[in-house]
């Protein structure tokens, strides 16, 4: 298993904060988007299928938007917001 994968959610926080930076250049939004689709497509191959879950926070929602739209059908997201696990 690659480094990504094993370690996947502290490396898609650095790659979303590294995203937020980019908020003011557009050019550079689109840049990035497609070169995180690019690398999930590639992670994923071409017949390869996914499975994930949002809690509903920003990151995991950002994440479920990219696979949705890198992989299609091929992505199932779970969905399921707590309300006594909310952040206050």
């Amino acid at each position: 298993m690659s480094k990504e994968l094993d370690h996947g959610e502290h490396t898609f926080s650095r790659r979303l904060n590294s995203f937020m930076t980019l908020m003011d250049d557009g050019d550079k939004q689109d840049a990035f988007i497609d070169k995180e689709i690019a690398r999930i497509r590639a992670l994923v191959g071409p017949t390869g299928q996914v499975i994930g879950a949002v809690s509903g926070g920003v990151d995991s929602s950002v994440a479920a938007k990219l696979m949705h739209e890198a992989i299609g059908d091929r992505y199932v997201c779970l969905s399921h917001v707590r309300e006594s696990g909310r952040r206050r």
